[in-house]
């Protein structure tokens, strides 16, 4: 074989070891792609699946307590009862009310409106009665049955605000009791 033959071979064998490399390259893209192809439609079937577990598990609590659904209105009421008898006690003390950006230059009329607010939640809330103790529960069932009803975002607030009322109350009243302890 002569220098050109070999030179000939050569570029033979490197014309097809690009083309080659492009085939192989070409077939790693396309497999990439059915891959990930693949990946969205597992994705999606597993939401699906998570869509139906939720909706089986939400079907079967109200099947269990349909008794508990019948009648809404009425645990509806009973929970906003406390939370209207509360909203009421609280008409004249606004100073005592949590506000950013308001600083108090009376400091007896705030210690007045603290005392009146820790009293108005503890006459709205008595740790006795078994709505009290029911409302976090309640509240819990009743966002469960919106958001199956498709109103979760209506009721979820109001649960949230109801939660982070009953928190902030809670805080606020044992805080005014440490504070009238020392």
């Amino acid at each position: 074989m002569t220098y050109t033959q070999w030179l000939m071979i050569e570029a033979r064998s490197k014309i097809e070891f690009e083309e080659n490399k492009a085939a192989a390259s070409e077939e790693l893209e396309r497999l990439v792609r059915e891959a990930e192809q693949a990946k969205r439609a597992l994705a999606e079937e597993e939401r699906k699946l998570k869509l139906m577990r939720e909706y089986c598990a939400l079907t079967t609590w109200m099947s269990a307590n349909r008794e508990a659904l019948a009648d809404m209105g009425a645990q509806i009421a009973r929970v906003s009862e406390p939370y209207t008898k509360f909203s009421q006690s609280l008409a004249e003390t606004t100073r005592a009310m949590p506000i950013s950006g308001v600083y108090y230059s009376d400091g007896e009329a705030l210690v007045d409106d603290m005392q009146k607010f820790a009293d108005a939640v503890s006459s709205s809330f008595p740790a006795t009665e078994s709505n009290v103790k029911d409302l976090y529960g309640m509240a819990s069932r009743l966002s469960r049955l919106y958001k199956a009803l498709g109103q979760e975002r209506e009721l979820l607030s109001e649960c949230d605000r109801l939660k982070q009322s009953l928190e902030h109350a809670a805080v606020l009243a044992v805080s005014s009791k440490l504070g009238s302890l020392k």
